[in-house]
């Protein structure tokens, strides 16, 4: 048996391909299933055939079952398994006991397609007639690029056609307005089931290819064969890409592939700005930008975008920071709510793809801790933090060192970059104002069986406590701090400034209270009570 790669053949599915007589050798093609011949099929012309449904017979149905594209076996068949395949016309030149003996049959698979029952109920079916060239399939809510032709099975005639279409999957149940050349509902299945790049055929009849909202075109029954074909070119994925995922920057991604490069830290990105635009007004267009990922060559947005592209990829991103489009190369006198067209013309890897061993991840790490510790102080508070945090993410890949030569030193070294990656987030963004990131991040330290006392994240925690009105938390986290180190400076300072704002709180709401303890006395007993 020699396998070439490919795909898992299962139940349903079609095979192109030509039955020759036995010990002949299969050959496989795309003709049409209503070409096969019963003499055996020597003239040698690939043939369709279809799984499971009795064209084969029973033991090359099964046998066929377990092979992939591009592969070569040889089937031994026991007598009356050979029975009800297009072979048996062989029987005229050796005799009927050929088939009552076992037989040995090669086969080679060059193709199959696959044939899905869209709605369950035999009224519709799918044929994959061009595999996709993406794994990803769109979702309810999104919306596609595709072209749909829709053609009359009998005569070859096309009723219509449009090259370009947009359609937006609507939730099942819900009518929509927007212009479909078939049923809403039967386009929405067969998008959902698609992956990008896929030419598809959907084979059914008009009544249900129209649906009853529908009026059939002229001189079509209702119980007329058609097929629409359909091509899913692209479809638009919205994510936040913020570093701190606080929807002020959404990515609109136009064209994509898996199979492209994604940009990476310390990469080398060719970004081109194809417009920014405020509104209805152009502010820049066609700008191209060269810089390293994650150096803080370019504003925060662009970073945001780079690292969430892959080469050649296509895209729009919405902006509500103001601080986040501070980008001299742009002069954009107004630095919110706008949209930026983008592509990435060129990307080149950085050390970090290129590092194979530990040893080598574990120095250019290292490295990229240092960069962030320059973007603190460039002031880059933002984009400082987000690189810690990812910094501190693939540290997590590189601390399994037992049993290894050296592996305590190791292990101890990464627990110590880890341990410096989180305090120094904290730090940054304490300075955003990011109170609540900077709560999480410190008790990841806390958590630590070997940190449960650090003193700057009990200190950095109580003046996260401290920024979102938490006062009694964050005294008890000063104090503690004060307890290890009574004698540093900043920790008394913040303890004071806690227990003043204690104070404060506790003058307001004194006339409250001692309100509600004055009508204490007033009450009637309850024995007084009729």
């Amino acid at each position: 048996t020699r396998r070439r790669g490919g795909s898992t053949t299962s139940e349903g599915t079609i095979f192109v391909g030509t039955l020759a007589r036995p010990r002949q050798v299969v050959q496989l093609g795309l003709t049409s299933a209503s070409n096969r011949t019963d003499d055996g099929n020597d003239d040698g012309e690939p043939q369709r055939f279809i799984l499971a449904q009795g064209h084969l017979g029973r033991g090359l149905d099964v046998g066929i079952a377990t092979m992939r594209r591009g592969e070569v076996a040889a089937f031994t068949l026991a007598p009356g398994l050979a029975k009800g395949g297009p072979w048996e016309a062989c029987s005229a030149d050796f005799g009927e006991d050929v088939l009552a003996a076992a037989i040995v049959l090669e086969v080679e698979l060059l193709d199959w397609v696959s044939r899905v029952d869209l709605l369950e109920d035999g009224t519709v079916i799918k044929s994959v007639l061009r595999r996709p060239d993406d794994q990803r399939r769109p979702t309810i809510g999104q919306q596609c690029l595709l072209s749909c032709r829709v053609v009359l099975s009998e005569t070859f005639t096309t009723l219509s056609a449009t090259s370009e279409l947009l359609h937006r999957i609507s939730e099942f149940g819900v009518e929509v307005s927007d212009p479909c050349p078939i049923d809403h509902k039967l386009m929405d299945r067969a998008l959902i089931s698609m992956k990008r790049g896929e030419v598809s055929s959907l084979s059914c009849e008009a009544k249900a290819l129209f649906g009853r909202c529908f009026a059939l075109p002229e001189n079509v029954e209702l119980a007329a064969a058609m097929f629409c074909e359909l091509e899913l070119k692209e479809f638009v994925e919205e994510s936040d890409v913020s570093f701190e995922k606080d929807v002020s920057v959404i990515k609109r991604s136009l064209c994509s592939r898996d199979a492209w490069p994604k940009c990476l830290d310390a990469g080398t990105c060719t970004l081109r700005v194809s417009s920014v635009r405020d509104q209805d007004q152009e502010l820049v267009s066609d700008l191209l930008l060269t810089f390293i990922i994650g150096n803080g060559e370019v504003c925060d947005v662009l970073e945001m975008a780079a690292v969430s592209m892959r080469r050649h990829e296509v895209a729009t991103f919405t902006c509500s920071s103001c601080r986040s489009l501070e980008e001299p190369r742009l002069s954009l006198a107004k630095a919110s709510g706008l949209t930026l067209s983008l592509r990435v013309d060129a990307y080149e890897e950085g050390p970090g793809e290129m590092a194979r061993r530990d040893e080598a991840k574990l120095e250019f790490l290292s490295a990229r801790k240092d960069v962030a510790v320059g973007l603190v102080k460039a002031g880059r508070h933002e984009l400082a933090a987000y690189r810690f945090g990812q910094v501190h993410e693939a540290l997590g890949y590189l601390d399994g060192y037992r049993g290894v030569q050296g592996g305590a030193a190791r292990t101890r070294r990464v627990s110590e970059l880890k341990v410096a990656c989180l305090l120094n987030r904290a730090l940054c963004l304490l300075r955003a104002r990011n109170f609540r990131r900077a709560l999480l991040t410190c008790d990841k330290v806390l958590e630590d069986e070997e940190q449960p006392f650090n003193v700057k994240a009990l200190f950095r925690r109580a003046q996260a406590r401290l920024g979102l009105g938490d006062c009694q938390f964050a005294f008890r986290d000063a104090h503690a701090a004060a307890d290890l180190e009574p004698k540093n400076v900043e920790v008394r300072r913040l303890l004071a400034e806690i227990r003043a704002k204690l104070q404060e709180e506790g003058a307001d709401t004194q006339p409250m209270y001692a309100k509600m303890c004055s009508g204490l006395g007033m009450l009637p007993h309850p024995l007084d009570v009729d």
